[in-house]
């Protein structure tokens, strides 16, 4: 597999996995307390600038 910043650099669209979680703290008001939601997937990188 290709770094995807060399594939980005020759103007090439490149493919990349991520994997994220993010933590909400509620307001008391809204009955507090928190919750992780994760994130896992894939996304398309096309570059725009400095194509050559």
């Amino acid at each position: 597999m290709e770094d995807s910043l060399v594939v980005l650099k020759d103007g090439r669209p490149t493919r990349v996995a991520y994997e994220t979680t993010f933590l909400v703290q509620f307001p008391e008001h809204l009955g507090g307390g928190d919750i992780t939601i994760d994130f896992v997937g894939a996304m398309v990188l096309v570059p725009l600038m400095g194509v050559k």
